[in-house]
């Protein structure tokens, strides 16, 4: 028993974990990914816990500036006052303002809590970076050295880019330790991406210029870029000229000739980071620490490295594999059918069925703004910014410990947003990484997702990405969906409500009536109807006006509604309405054996409700109101005009009375 408690409470102080937050975009990428790696592996060591927080895109969307708003939208959300430490990404949230309001978050939340900028420098905290200029510089090197060229281009990024001068600066080490000539007009700024290729090999190559013996690229994207326009004037590549590139991406090693390039040390800088930030947070000595990358020689250059026909075997050998997992249509069904649901619980419910997809997950979360679909049914506004204090957590599947899973759907039950999301904080023997992203379409927000794969050092691919825009996309038809039926079901209640007094009109008196009436003549039930008309309203309009005119209609169906509920018997409540089915005429109708004291009981209930108001209004007029009540069994041939004409005699009576007695 004993040991029991103890391991109980062991597992309580678990929830102690420490927290390192983490500020980034478009996580799946390589380098993103690579340096996360790194982070995970160096937290996991000191059984500390990481929550990234990453939008989707890296750069404002092109598609949409609404979309790229509601992308970074996930760092409202972040709870600062939840982590220990924060390592804050720049160069990967560069989203039109994101890096201000970033910034304004840190410099408000993180005074007393340590932060670590990564792969860019800053005035105001700490920073490690990736030594690009080694990396450069050992590329260059390996043209001098390897290959014995000395007419060497470079094509750097942006000018007033920090890692375009630290590239730059490498490439210029190089040559200066090399006693080469760095000549000016074989320097270019280029953009890290696919733009200016044509532009600057129209400046190398252009009115039969000589070429250079290499032109080293500081990314794989702007080599790609100059290949192209090389090939396109017809030189080959690299029989006539080397290209090379760096950061060593997919696209690189895919082109025809794969790029020579150099991977930069994402996942050492990442380590890095994590025990930079570590050190601070624990108060310990860091000890920086570097890796080298090796020259990953492929076709565009002289070592003939790996080609592209390797890379189209290594692609047969591992096929695409689609996001449904087993044959294409599936893919396309996805969509299908999360558009096809119409309430939140059947979304949330293939919610949790689709999660197959992503497979090793051990914590999947959906989490929604209380205020997702809109505030006001009748208002298509919707929340586009920011958070609602309280969420949703509408869907989750968890794998525990012990490999148990449990799925819920939940969708009435809400936290508070300051817990980003609960299950995190349950007991748990090992640390794990969180994903936090944003659920948006366009500028519609509807809440934030959150992944887990535990202690697993992983990531999640493109095929998350994407699916998680079918989820988005399903959640904004499920709002449209709901906002439609509530709207038709608005338009119904209008086709049969009177918009004045609140109660049933005259067509929901004609349908119900006949309703009532048939099913009276076939199951030889009684037929009752009360009908009422205010005493009056000509009086009270011609000498009062209209808006005292509009009261006394309303009171009269207040009147007969409060009979209808304080008079009648829990069965006869059941089956009966309250109707206006005229200016001033109101009705009744029910089935069921009414006795003659019901009716006097219902009649009694009505002036009470009249008398009341006439005593505390004290009104320069009377609301009164004239009434008759029948009840009978019907049989073929016999209409509801026959049950009513009945009561209106009683009324048509009451109504004589009224008039003698109030000339």
């Amino acid at each position: 028993m004993r040991e029991r408690k103890m391991k109980e409470k062991g597992a309580m102080d678990i929830t102690n974990r420490k927290k390192i937050g983490v500020i980034i975009g478009q996580c799946e990428q390589d380098s993103q990914t690579e340096a996360l790696k790194g982070i995970f592996s160096k937290a996991f060591e000191h059984n500390m816990d990481v929550l990234v927080f990453s939008t989707f895109l890296r750069a404002d969307s092109s598609k949409s500036k609404e979309a790229s708003m509601s992308d970074s939208n996930i760092i409202n959300m972040v709870n600062f006052d939840a982590l220990d430490g924060v390592i804050y990404c720049p160069d990967y949230c560069v989203i039109s303002g994101y890096q201000q309001r970033i910034e304004e978050k840190l410099e408000k939340h993180c005074k007393d809590k340590p932060v670590v900028f990564m792969d860019l420098t800053s005035d105001k905290y700490p920073y490690i970076l990736a030594n690009d200029e080694l990396g450069i510089k050992k590329m260059v090197e390996h043209f001098i050295i390897e290959h014995g060229f000395i007419d060497i281009a470079f094509v750097t990024g942006p000018e007033d880019n920090e890692h375009s001068q630290s590239r730059l600066k490498g490439f210029k080490e190089a040559m200066k330790e090399h006693s080469l000539d760095i000549k000016p007009n074989r320097i270019f700024y280029g953009d890290f991406w696919y733009n200016d290729g044509e532009r600057i090999v129209e400046s190398i190559a252009g009115r039969h210029k000589k070429l250079p013996d290499v032109i080293i690229c500081a990314s794989d994207s702007m080599a790609i870029s100059v290949c192209n326009a090389l090939k396109k004037r017809g030189y080959d590549v690299p029989r006539d000229i080397s290209v090379a590139g760096y950061d060593a991406t997919p696209e690189g090693k895919h082109f025809d000739p794969p790029i020579t390039s150099m991977s930069r040390p994402m996942r050492n800088m990442g380590e890095r980071t994590a025990a930079k930030l570590i050190s601070m947070i624990d108060n310990t000595e860091f000890v920086d620490f570097f890796e080298e990358k090796e020259i990953i020689a492929g076709s565009s250059c002289p070592c003939h490295g790996y080609r592209a026909s390797e890379v189209a075997r290594e692609l047969n050998d591992n096929p695409y594999v689609y996001i449904y997992g087993y044959e294409e249509e599936q893919y396309s069904r996805m969509l299908e059918k999360l558009i096809s649901k119409t309430t939140l619980e059947d979304f949330c419910s293939e919610f949790i069925w689709l999660l197959f997809q992503i497979k090793g997950t051990k914590m999947v979360g959906l989490c929604l703004n209380e205020d997702w679909q809109g505030d006001d049914y009748l208002n298509v506004d919707y929340r586009k910014f920011g958070y609602s204090d309280r969420m949703y957590l509408a869907a989750k599947r968890i794998v525990g410990d012990d490999g148990k899973v449990t799925a819920n759907v939940e969708t009435y039950r809400t936290f508070d947003l300051k817990e980003m999301f609960p299950p995190m904080n349950e007991p748990r023997k090992k640390p794990a990484a969180f994903f936090f992203h944003p659920i948006f379409l366009e500028d519609r927000a509807f809440g934030y997702s959150v992944l887990s794969y535990g202690d697993e050092i992983k990531t999640y691919d493109t095929f998350y990405h994407s699916w998680m825009m079918f989820i988005a996309i399903g959640i904004e038809f499920l709002r449209r969906q709901i906002l439609l039926t509530k709207l038709y079901d608005k338009m119904a209640e209008q086709a049969y409500n009177d918009s004045m007094t609140g109660v049933y009109n005259r067509n929901a008196f004609n349908e119900y009536a006949e309703e009532v009436l048939n099913y009276c003549r076939d199951n030889n039930e009684k037929i009752f109807v009360l009908v009422g008309d205010l005493n009056n309203l000509k009086h009270i309009n011609d000498d009062f006006g209209h808006v005292d005119g509009d009261i006394a209609i309303k009171t009269c169906a207040a009147a007969i509604s409060y009979a209808h509920d304080e008079a009648l018997s829990k069965e006869q409540k059941g089956n009966a309405r309250v109707f206006r089915i005229g200016g001033d005429e109101f009705a009744i109708i029910g089935r069921g054996d009414y006795s003659e004291k019901d009716m006097s009981d219902l009649k009694a209930m009505v002036n009470k409700f009249t008398e009341a108001f006439n005593e505390r209004e004290k009104k320069k007029y009377k609301v009164s109101i004239s009434l008759g009540t029948s009840c009978l069994k019907v049989g073929e041939g016999d209409t509801i005009q026959k049950v009513i004409s009945i009561a209106d005699e009683e009324m048509f009576a009451e109504k004589q009375r009224y008039k003698l007695m109030n000339p």
